[in-house]
């Protein structure tokens, strides 16, 4: 049975990076993209939107800022750039297509 549109995902071709760890919460539970944006007062999806729009290298400085302002977030920059490309990767357009993001706004014209 097919979800009605009302509780379908937002942005289900973000799904993979937003509920990608990142860390762990002082409690040990791990901490998904999606919970560190928030955290950082962004919205998950139109963030992950940005990133996803953004040149890869773009996105992983970006994204390594973002990390970096965690609370909590104690590693090296390095660390955090690295963590950062690997999230990038899960994004849309740097799934290694290298092509264009897609819009799952529109639907692909019909010939």
């Amino acid at each position: 049975m097919a979800l009605r549109r009302l509780y379908a995902p937002f942005r289900p071709d973000l799904n993979n990076f937003l509920f990608a760890a990142v860390g762990e919460e002082r409690n040990g539970i791990p901490l998904s993209m999606m919970s560190a944006l928030a955290q950082l007062d962004l919205d998950p999806w139109e963030e992950a939107g940005r990133l996803s729009a953004l040149a890869k290298q773009e996105a992983i400085e970006r994204l390594t800022g973002l990390i970096l302002r965690l609370p909590g977030f104690r590693r090296p920059s390095s660390e955090a750039q690295q963590l950062a490309a690997e999230l990038v990767d899960a994004l849309p357009k740097h799934n290694g297509d290298g092509g264009p993001a897609k819009n799952p706004g529109r639907a692909a014209p019909r010939n």
